[in-house]
C-alpha cells in the first residue's frame, strides 16, 4: 500500500517554481481558467519530504490523499471496495435533479440528502457511453450504481457469483434500451457494518439520518457478522455530502479474482480490513 498525494493549484507561482527547481514531474497548462499546476506524487518519491514541507506553508492549493495498492495486495484481500475509475455524463433529466422524479419511488428516501432513495425505473442516459475500452462505467451523482458493457454482462451471467442481477438502462429521448450497456443491480446488503467511529458525519436536517464523508487516506474496516457474505453487496451505511448519498460496494475475493482473470478495465479495487 502506498500513499499518494494529488495536488492542484491555479496561479501558484511559488509551487511551480519549487517543482521546477526540484525536477518534480507535473502538468502545467495556460488556459482561460488560468495557469494551473497538477501532479500526483507518492510518499516514496525522494523529493516528497521537501515538497511536504513546502505544502505545509503554501495553502493556496487543493491537496487530497489517496492510497494505491499492489496487484498482490488486491488479489489476497478477503474483501475489496469496488469503485469505478471514472464517470460518464449525468442521469437524465439532469436539470434540477429531475432524474430523481423519474428513477426513484416518490415516497421512499429523502430528496434533500439522498439517503434511502429506491430505484423504480431504469436510469436514463443522454447518449450511449463512449468508453469502449472500459467494462464498467458510472454516471455522475450516482456513485453506487454501475453499468456493464456487453462483454462484462456476459462474464457475470456465466460466473456463478452472487448478490446481483442485471437490467436495462435507456436513452432519455427515445426511452429505448441502450445497446451493449446494462445496469448492475446490487440487491444484497453486506452482513456486517463498517467502522465509522473516526469518520466525519453529516446529519440531515430534513430526515434526521446520518451519512459519512468517505475517507480516502486510510483503509475501510469492516466487522462482518457470522455467515457467508454474497460476492457483491452494499454497505448499510451511507456516504456522501450535501445532496449526494451512496453506499459502499463490497466484493469478495472470488469476485476480484474472477474479474481480474477476465481482465476487466475501468474498475478500481481497494482492499478492506475485515474484523
Amino acid at each position: 500500500m502506498e500513499r499518494l498525494h494529488s495536488i492542484f493549484a491555479n496561479h501558484n507561482v511559488d509551487l511551480k517554481a519549487f517543482l521546477d527547481l526540484h525536477g518534480i514531474e507535473h502538468e502545467f497548462e495556460r488556459s482561460i481558467v488560468g495557469e494551473t499546476v497538477s501532479l500526483v506524487i507518492a510518499e516514496s518519491h525522494p523529493s516528497w519530504p521537501d515538497l511536504a514541507r513546502h505544502l505545509a506553508v503554501n495553502s493556496d492549493l487543493l491537496h487530497t490523499v489517496g492510497l494505491r495498492y499492489s496487484a498482490e495486495e488486491i488479489s489476497q484481500a478477503g474483501f475489496c471496495e469496488f469503485q469505478c475509475a471514472g464517470q460518464f455524463g449525468y442521469p437524465q433529466p439532469e436539470a434540477a435533479f429531475g432524474y430523481q422524479n423519474i428513477t426513484y419511488y416518490p415516497s421512499i428516501g429523502c430528496r434533500s440528502c439522498g439517503i434511502g432513495l429506491r430505484q423504480v425505473d431504469p436510469f436514463r442516459f443522454k447518449k450511449p457511453p463512449t468508453q469502449r475500452h472500459s467494462h464498467v462505467v458510472q454516471l455522475n451523482w450516482v456513485f453506487d450504481e454501475f453499468f456493464l458493457s456487453e462483454r462484462a454482462r456476459l462474464d457475470l451471467e456465466g460466473s456463478g457469483l452472487t448478490g446481483f442481477r442485471i437490467g436495462p438502462a435507456v436513452l432519455h429521448k427515445s426511452g429505448e434500451p441502450l445497446h451493449d450497456w446494462y445496469q448492475l443491480h446490487i440487491d444484497a446488503q453486506l452482513p456486517g457494518v463498517i467502522d465509522t467511529s473516526t469518520f466525519t458525519k453529516e446529519l440531515c436536517g430534513q430526515c434526521g439520518r446520518t451519512k459519512y464523508n468517505h475517507p480516502t487516506d486510510r483503509q475501510i474496516e469492516v466487522r462482518l457478522d457470522h455467515g457467508a457474505a454474497p460476492d457483491i453487496s452494499r454497505s448499510p451505511e451511507w456516504f456522501g455530502s450535501g445532496g449526494s448519498a451512496w453506499r459502499s460496494t463490497m466484493v469478495s475475493k472470488k469476485f476480484v479474482n474472477y474479474i481480474s482473470s477476465r481482465k476487466w478495465r475501468g474498475v478500481n479495487l481497494a482492499p478492506v480490513l475485515v474484523r
